[in-house]
This record gives C-alpha cells, sequence and structure tokens, in this order.
C-alpha cells in the first residue's frame, strides 16, 4: 500500500513539474519568436524609410541625370550596412519593373520573380513584415508604397533573410524539450527518493497503530480471560457460600477494576491526541498540592515502607491545570512507589537552572536501564513487562505524564540507571512560578 502511495506521490509530483515546465516552455519559445519577429520588423521599416529617401535619385538616373559620386557612395554605404545585417532591398515603380536591386548579391535571381509574385498577388503592401519562405531560406518582407515628386508609385520592400533567427528558435526548441526530458527524469528519480523519505513517518505511524491495536488487544485479551477463568470457576460451584468463593471474586475485581484503568487511560490518549482536552491554568500551591497528591498514596507506599518528603517551598505558586498537574504527580509518584525498593524514600524537592524551574522526583528503585530511557514514553512499553503487570502497570502512565507536560509548555527528562534509582524534572519555564509573601 505504501509503496503504491510512494508511486502514486511520484507521479502526481512528475505531472506537476511536468505541467509547470511545458507552460514555461511554450511562453519562452513564443516570447523569444514574437521578440525577434517584432525585432526584424523595425529593422526592416526603419532600413524602408531610410531607402525612400532615395527614390528620386533613382528616378533621376532612369531619366538620365548624371550620377551625383556623393549620392552614390553614401548610398553604396547604406547597402552594405544593410546587407552586413542580411538585409537586402527592392525598389519596384508602378509597373512593377525593378528600379534598383540589392538581392542578387544575398540570393538567386529565380527568387526576384517568385518575390514579385508573392508580394503582388497577394496584397502584400500594408507595411507590415510577412514570412516567406523559399526552398531553404526564410525571409522576412517588409513592404511600403511611396510616391515619387511627380506623384508616381514607387514600392520600396526591405528583405531580411532568417536563417539565423529560424536556425536559434529551432535550437531554443530543441533545448527546452531535452531541458524538459532532463528534469521530468531527474524529478521522477529525485521525487521517488524524497518521496520514500516522506513516507518514513507515516510508515512509522502504521506501524506504532498496528503495535497499539495489538498492545488493546494483549491488555484486555489477559484480564477479560483471567476474569472469565474465575467466573468459570464460581460458576462451577453453584451452592458454595459467598464467602468460599471470595478468592476468585476477588480475582476477577481486580482485573475488572484493572481493564478500567486501562480503558480510562486509552480514552484519555485518544481524547488527546483528537484535541479535545483543554486546559484551565491558574496559580497553584505546589507544596500543597504535592503534599494533598502524595497523602493519596500513602497507603501504597505504606505496605513497603516507603517515605515521601516533599521539601518545596511553601511560598511556590506555579501556573497550571489543577487536575493535570494532580493526574500528572500522581502518575510520577506511582511509578516512583512501585519500582521503589523495600525501606527507602521518595524525595519531592525544587531546584532553578540555567534560567529554568526544577520540580525533581527521585526515587530509590531498581532504576531504568540506560537503553531503555528513549522508549520509556511509547505507549504500552514497559522495561520489565512481567513486573510491571504484577504490579498494575499499564504502559501508558509516562505516555499522559508526557503529554501534560508538553501541553504545559514543559518539559520532562527521566535520568537512570539500572540498580541506581531513578531521577524524573520537570523543566518549567521561569515566567510560569512565582513566590508569595
Amino acid at each position: 500500500m505504501l509503496n503504491k502511495l510512494r508511486l502514486n506521490l511520484t507521479l502526481l509530483n512528475t505531472i506537476v513539474l511536468v505541467i509547470i515546465l511545458l507552460a514555461i516552455s511554450i511562453f519562452l519559445y513564443f516570447t523569444m519568436q514574437i521578440n525577434l519577429a517584432n525585432t526584424v520588423d523595425r529593422e526592416l521599416a526603419l532600413a524602408a524609410e531610410q531607402l525612400n529617401t532615395y527614390i528620386d535619385y533613382f528616378d533621376d538616373l532612369q531619366e538620365g541625370y548624371p550620377n551625383d559620386p556623393e549620392k552614390d557612395q553614401e548610398y553604396n554605404d547604406f547597402i552594405q550596412k544593410l546587407l552586413n545585417e542580411n538585409i537586402t532591398t527592392v525598389v519596384w515603380d508602378e509597373e512593377f519593373n525593378v528600379l534598383r536591386s540589392s538581392i542578387y548579391l544575398q540570393l538567386p535571381n529565380n527568387i526576384l520573380n517568385d518575390l514579385i509574385k508573392y508580394t503582388f498577388q497577394n496584397d502584400n503592401l500594408g507595411g507590415d513584415a510577412v514570412s516567406y519562405n523559399y526552398d531553404i531560406i526564410d525571409l522576412s518582407i517588409h513592404t511600403n508604397a511611396y510616391a515619387n515628386r511627380n506623384g508616381e508609385l514607387r514600392v520600396v520592400q526591405t528583405v531580411k533573410n532568417m536563417s539565423a533567427e529560424v536556425g536559434f528558435l529551432d535550437w531554443l526548441f530543441q533545448f527546452l524539450i531535452i531541458a524538459m526530458v532532463i528534469g521530468v527524469t531527474l524529478s521522477f528519480v529525485g521525487g521517488y527518493i524524497l518521496s520514500g523519505r516522506t513516507i518514513v513517518p507515516i510508515r512509522k505511524s502504521i506501524q506504532k497503530q498496528q503495535e497499539f491495536v495489538a498492545n488493546v488487544s494483549h491488555e484486555l485479551r489477559t484480564p477479560i480471560a483471567v476474569v472469565l477463568t474465575n467466573l468459570d470457576v464460581v460458576k462451577s460451584a453453584p451452592k458454595e457460600p459467598v464467602e468460599d468463593q471470595m478468592v476468585w471474586l476477588d480475582n476477577a475485581y481486580d482485573e475488572t477494576k484493572r481493564m478500567e484503568k486501562v480503558v480510562g487511560d486509552l480514552l484519555f490518549l485518544a481524547k488527546a491526541d483528537a484535541g479535545q482536552l483543554n486546559l484551565e491554568k491558574e496559580y497553584l500551591d505546589l507544596s500543597y498540592l504535592i503534599t494533598n497528591t502524595s497523602e493519596r498514596l500513602m497507603p501504597l507506599a505504606a505496605k513497603k515502607n516507603i517515605s515521601i518528603y516533599n521539601t518545596i517551598d511553601e511560598r511556590t505558586r506555579l501556573y497550571a491545570d489543577k487536575m493535570r498537574l494532580t493526574q500528572l504527580v500522581i502518575i510520577l509518584l506511582d511509578n516512583a512507589i512501585k519500582y521503589s525498593l523495600e525501606n527507602t524514600t521518595i524525595t519531592i524537592s525544587t531546584k532553578e537552572e540555567r534560567g529554568l524551574y526544577q520540580l525533581r522526583f527521585k526515587d530509590q528503585g531498581v532504576g531504568i536501564p540506560v537503553e531503555d530511557l528513549d522508549k520509556v514514553y511509547e505507549r504500552f512499553y514497559r522495561a520489565d513487562k512481567a513486573r510491571s503487570r504484577e504490579m498494575g502497570g499499564t504502559g501508558l502512565g509516562l505516555s499522559i505524564a508526557k503529554w501534560i507536560a508538553d501541553e504545559h509548555d514543559w518539559r520532562l527528562e527521566i535520568s537512570s540507571e539500572a540498580g541506581q534509582g531513578t531521577m524524573v524534572r520537570l523543566w518549567i519555564p521561569r515566567e510560569n512560578i512565582r513566590m508569595e509573601e
């Protein structure tokens, strides 16, 4: 499923890129084509205007007037300049006789006749450049009609060999095609690699979801089996007094309570994930809240002769949600009591460090192996599953504790070594703390 998703993401990205590159290529190509055409049109129009100034001189020569050497030199220089720019010229009289032409200098003579037909048969006298193709030669032709001083019609044509411009456009077209092919290929390969990285979190999420479902099934299947087994024993002896069946009923009751806790924790995490839990913060008497919460857990601590010491300054006020803070303290103290050795102490203290306020829970218990410290916040994770189950743990407590800390913008940190006890630190921004006088 994920491989198909990966391929679909890659194809989608590639298609989008193809559309973008195609649009850019079309825009660039036609923009360049239009700019070249406009530039050539302006060049030919300017050349025609300049050539028009020699029309009367050409008529004088036709009528037998002597040459003007200075005028001839000026005209020849002008024509040479145009030829250097691949522009040739033709001047026609009103009977379509050629008065002056420079086309023969660059093009075969038979083009001249075709040019006459193309120009006059198609009524291309409007002053705009038109395209004309002769064999393998591409031309752009600008035609204008003028009147000489005697009022006679004279047609001036300026012609540019467009082979260089057409060659450039062909090169540009090929370049854009090659660039698109390379770009699309690189996009597909790169997109496939990047999409593989993109779906890594999805893959991990699905894996965690599968593990979560498996863990939930396991956590509920075991107590349900225990409850059913004990109730089957009770049902097998219906005539036995209730007091004789209490051991089986107590077992079923304990497992039912445990299921209740698992389901309650799961519902809490589900609401947390859905963003349905809101915090109602206020300044709380931290020392009093810790003391009050500790007293609720004293029966559990007394079974192992564990002492809980609260050394927090009574003036300390913490800006937090009372219900969630109490829940957090219960989770941390409950874990500390369960995993502490008998006849030990649990110390709750505060400390300022690096501009932050620390709320610390220190026990003298079995500790947590270093390699497991990064996993303790995972749902249903327990370093010693058998022992945790015996103590009634569900593996959800620290996940809930971390969520509460994160929602308050605190940082939950656990440091421990196997057999050396555990230190839990809550790093709290200093602005969340104030001291009452």
